[in-house]
């Protein structure tokens, strides 16, 4: 019985036969079989749009949450298929003819074998399915100026009205203290230097540029406890136009002015890029312009020549006291550098970097290297200054550090000077080495995520290595370079300080998916009106919906329905004037 379709009048269902016989009957070859199948699979591809190929998407997700009727999925060709009971564009279409398909590739694919459903592809029932699934969404919103400049609220000064509640952005950032800026020696003067010639003068940026040119300066000739080295992978997040490109500049023209310029790179393209710049100079300060691309590149790379270059620096980040060995080339066996040396020193729009960061960024330990200095400040221009005039204190501190070869180094290879501390230094080490750990086994206590854990995890180094710096800048000479108690404490709070602004920031604006961040925004928006109107106070229905307008209505309720399952939310059914309508508070 042939019931392809429905069996309409003019396509009746009907017994199959053979209309014709050939003369003679020959048996079909192994390679007439191959070319028939290869047809079979070009028709496929050619009536299937499978142009949206996202190896990230959840499937199975998403049919959970739109499709339950499809249940589970049967093997097709290597990838999978789900059958449509009934079509989900045409109600009379009943006889299991809408399919959706998992190429092995990850293209997603749907299909109706009725002729009226031509045209009707995946991306038509995502939209149907999910309504504005394919929208634009809002750009995420960094802003941490009130944090940055803290002072007392003035509640006297609301406004009363419900909208005005709701506008107020909460940021839950930590502001860096300013007691850090305080370090003796060439980092002050360096960050002082920075700001005096900038057009417009940010503390944060200059002071991440002295430490990354103090550490620079310093690479490969000393070393603490564990092999420690002074190479910090620093970024400056920052708005566009406010000055981040000046640290840089400055950076770069202490460093030609002593000769060293050559060991400045602005961009690099590759792993291995950064490998063959190393082996002809071993100590590299890499300042990273937007550094939002680099990370984009390794998101989205399907060749691995991306990730590969992320496994570099991760790698070199930790064998700074070791030997490195590059690549094999053609057959060449790799070069074994002595003690790679790199600085990473970026900057990027704090947007760009968080819309940029997944979840290889944060759980593979890039993003614990990472030390980050956030502002969103836009100071008050200045007429800068002459960028020429080097301080002289300045000059002879980098060509001390140039000039130093420590005893025991070669003609190539340099034996870094171990720097210890005294009996007090030891003591207070060992303080902030239990610290770091106490706070980790908090973490794992409470069933945090891997990547928590592994910012105290390198904690105690984070602070060694920033307490090295420390060191070289206040030493008169690079000889005398010794531990102090005060370095000590300083690396400490710095270190404690990105470790909470990290947690902060990737709490307010990392999101693992779309419905995450649309949950999270429904729950700031409730926050502020709370906070503003006091928690028992319920937001009026009609004002959600005003700021929750650009949400698909799908998206809103299931945003809902997952909260009030979370208990999180709670809705209540109110009259008023007669008319009906409902309330949402968070439940605190």
């Amino acid at each position: 019985m042939n019931c392809k379709g429905d069996s309409v009048p003019s396509r009746p269902h009907r017994m199959a036969k053979i209309l014709s016989v050939p003369d003679e009957i020959e048996l079909v070859s192994p390679k007439q079989m191959e070319c028939a199948a290869s047809w079979e699979k070009t028709e496929i591809i050619a009536n299937e749009d499978c142009s949206d190929v996202i190896n990230s998407f959840d499937i199975d997700g998403w049919i959970r949450r739109f499709c339950p009727e499809l249940g589970q999925s049967s093997d097709w060709k290597g990838g999978r298929k789900w059958v449509f009971p009934v079509c989900p564009f045409n109600d009379a279409h009943r006889n299991r003819s809408a399919v959706l398909i998992q190429e092995p590739s990850g293209a997603i694919a749907f299909r109706c074998h009725h002729n009226g459903c031509a045209g009707n592809d995946w991306k038509k029932l995502r939209v149907l399915k999910e309504p504005g699934c394919y929208d634009q969404p809002p750009l995420m919103k960094v802003n941490i100026d009130g944090i940055l400049n803290q002072k007392p609220t003035n509640a006297d000064s609301r406004s009363d009205s419900p909208e005005s509640a709701c506008n107020e952005v909460t940021v839950n950032l930590i502001a860096f203290p300013k007691e850090l800026y305080k370090v003796p020696g060439f980092v002050r003067d360096v960050m002082k230097f920075c700001l005096d010639t900038a057009p417009s003068p940010q503390s944060e940026l200059a002071f991440a540029g002295a430490l990354a040119l103090q550490g620079h300066l310093a690479g490969r000739k000393v070393e603490c406890m564990g092999g420690i080295r002074t190479n910090p992978y620093i970024v400056m997040l920052a708005p566009s136009g406010s000055g981040k490109n000046h640290p840089r500049r400055v950076v770069r023209r202490i460093l030609s002015k002593i000769g060293l310029g050559n060991e400045v790179i602005d961009d690099t393209s590759s792993g291995q890029g950064i490998e063959d710049r190393l082996i002809v100079t071993p100590t590299l300060l890499w300042q990273a312009d937007e550094i939002y691309e680099m990370l984009q590149a390794v998101i989205k790379d399907t060749t691995g020549t991306k990730e590969k270059m992320m496994k570099t620096l991760l790698t070199l980040h930790t064998s700074a006291g070791d030997e490195y060995t590059t690549r094999v080339k053609s057959g060449v066996n790799g070069t074994v550098i002595n003690c790679p040396h790199l600085i990473l020193f970026g900057a990027c729009t704090s947007e760009g970097f968080f819309k940029s960061i997944d979840e290889r960024i944060i759980g593979h330990g890039m993003f614990a290297r990472m030390t980050l200095f956030p502002t969103e400040e836009q100071p008050e221009p200045q007429i800068p200054g002459e960028l020429r005039n080097i301080p002289a204190a300045i000059e002879h501190h980098a060509l001390q550090w140039k000039n130093f070869r420590p005893t025991g180094s070669g003609n190539l290879d340099m034996e870094a000077k171990a720097i210890i501390g005294s009996e007090e230094v030891m003591s207070v080490l060992r303080e902030c080495q239990l610290e770091a750990h106490r706070e980790k086994m908090k973490l794992q206590k409470a069933g945090e995520s891997d990547w928590q854990l592994s910012l105290w995890s390198r904690a105690f180094e984070s602070t060694l290595r920033f307490a090295l710096i420390y060191a070289c800048s206040e030493a008169k000479e690079p000889e005398q370079t010794s531990l102090s108690v005060e370095g000590i404490r300083w690396a400490r709070k710095l270190v404690r300080w990105d470790i909470q602004n990290k947690l902060a920031m990737v709490k307010k604006y990392y999101y693992k998916t779309e419905f995450e961040r649309y949950t999270e925004e429904v729950v700031a928006l409730l926050q502020r009106w709370h906070k503003s109107k006091g928690k028992d106070t319920p937001m009026p229905g009609w004002l959600f919906n005003r700021k929750t307008k650009e949400f698909a209505p799908k998206v809103k309720e299931a945003v809902i329905q997952s909260l009030k399952s979370q208990e999180r939310l709670e809705v209540a059914s109110i009259v008023n004037n007669g008319k009906s309508g409902v309330t949402y508070r968070l439940v605190h």
